[in-house]
């Protein structure tokens, strides 16, 4: 498929789950009850830090292995066992922690996100292959399955832990039925119409290509380049969701199913936010490699306007119509809350910007300094946490989620115009002109000096 296409394909997807998702969140809270949301809420809150830590990123590692250095077999073969310590690790965490209703209803969802992680290792080899348009059609479909299963459920029954089950019979039907035959079919292994398309094939599929490949020296490899991306997640995973332990711990189950809904509403501009990021990623590496430090700036100052302006808009919207648009999306007593829908739409401002200053240091190749800044704002969103949320309960919440990502929002500032400044002294140094010519492109860079700027950036 055609670059343009599979954007599309992209775009149109992720901001259709993501009104799908948030429509879960809606059916929770009108047809259940807000204890049930937060249930729910809660369930994702504790699953998916070790879910998708677990998962070492491999799917990214899959879609970039343009060289087929590991075969889909090995990336099938560390899910799974990454996924049996996940689950062990999870079942643990839940059964040591909570206690009958709310003990099923996060086990379920637990269950869910395991499902997900399967399907992840299909999504992995769908983006290698380029087709955008069968992976965004298995996330529509994800979607609609487990909104419909859940409302026509609860609808019916009123049943919560029901629901949840739902949701997760959902998540396996869709990954059985087009997933794994969709994974089939890229791979030239059946014809089905169901897996999506004619390919030249035998007539009956050959699952053996699906069969997980046990290399233990090459998994071991593959294991020692997902671990740094699986403790990345794991810190911006743990910093999203330290607010939401304590605010269940200090508040109950019910403001942290308000909180939930509310803090939705960051989901829909993060679909934004994130597919600008996508796109504008490899032009600013180019930028920074080639040394045109005028045009990486210009880029990356437009990056954080657009993406910081799009949450402040949305602080200003819920300013001047949150308590309008909280009872008419929910219910009127919500309207009460709006104050807090207003700070959590500032902390959106402040993720955003954070995440296009992350997506800049990975294109400036400064990333081993992103653990450590990960950590420090983990650290300070469980200080805040554990000052604000039991005084102010979900507004000291979402200034949590605000102020913690301050410390990784300064320093990376910090790296990136070290990074910018670096490149500039070694266009002075390395590249002897005549003051004519130097005064005509002075951004101009030899290949020795931009791998020694980029050295020097990964140092910094």
């Amino acid at each position: 498929m055609s670059l343009r296409r599979n954007l599309s394909w992209t775009m149109a997807a992720n901001v259709t789950y993501a009104a799908l998702q948030y429509s879960i969140v809606i059916v929770l809270q009108r047809l259940g009850s807000d204890v049930l949301l937060g249930q729910f809420v809660l369930g994702l809150a504790v699953a998916a830090p070790i879910f998708m830590s677990a998962s070492l990123k491999l799917r990214h590692l899959q879609a970039t292995d343009s060289r087929r250095e590991f075969a889909f077999g090995h990336y099938l073969a560390l899910r799974l066992l990454t996924l049996a310590a996940a689950v062990v690790v999870f079942v643990t965490v839940v059964h040591l922690r909570y206690e009958s209703t709310t003990l099923v209803i996060v086990l379920l969802v637990g269950l869910a996100k395991a499902v997900e992680s399967v399907g992840d290792v299909f999504y992995g080899l769908l983006q290698q292959r380029e087709r955008f348009d069968r992976l965004g059609k298995s996330k529509i479909l994800h979607g609609v399955a487990a909104v419909t299963a859940m409302a026509l459920i609860l609808k019916s029954t009123g049943d919560g832990v029901a629901a949840v089950a739902g949701f997760l019979a959902a998540r396996v039907i869709v990954t059985a039925a087009y997933d794994i035959p969709g994974g089939l079919w890229v791979m030239g292994s059946t014809s089905s119409p169901l897996a999506g398309g004619s390919l030249p094939s035998q007539d009956r599929p050959q699952w053996d290509v699906l069969r997980p490949t046990w290399d233990w020296p090459v998994l071991r490899r593959l294991v020692w380049l997902g671990l740094p991306l699986g403790a990345t997640v794991f810190l911006i995973q743990l910093n999203q969701n330290v607010p939401r332990y304590f605010l269940e711990e200090f508040r109950g189950l019910r403001e942290l199913g308000i909180f939930g809904a509310i803090a939705g509403a960051i989901a829909a501009g993060a679909t934004i936010s994130e597919a600008l990021q996508q796109a504008t990623a490899p032009r600013l590496a180019r930028h920074y490699a080639e040394g045109d430090v005028d045009a990486f700036r210009r880029l990356l100052a437009r990056l954080i306007m657009l993406c910081g302006g799009l949450g402040l808009v949305g602080a200003a919207i819920a300013a001047t119509c949150g308590r309008w648009i909280l009872a008419i999306v929910f219910t009127p007593d919500y309207a009460r809350f709006s104050h807090v829908f207003v700070m959590l739409m500032i902390a959106a401002a402040v993720l955003y910007v954070c995440g296009v200053l992350m997506t800049t240091l990975i294109a400036m190749r400064i990333v081993h300094s992103q653990l450590p800044l990960l950590a420090l704002s983990a650290t300070a969103a469980l200080v805040l946490s554990a000052l604000l949320i039991p005084r102010w309960g979900m507004f000291g919440a979402a200034v949590s989620l605000a102020l913690s990502r301050l410390p990784f929002l300064l320093v990376a500032v910090v790296l990136i115009f070290r990074g910018m400044r670096a490149v500039r002294k070694q266009t002075i140094r390395r590249e002897p002109r005549s003051p004519r010519a130097h005064s005509a492109d002075p951004l101009h860079l030899s290949e020795s000096s931009i791998g020694y700027a980029l050295g020097r950036g990964d140092a910094a």
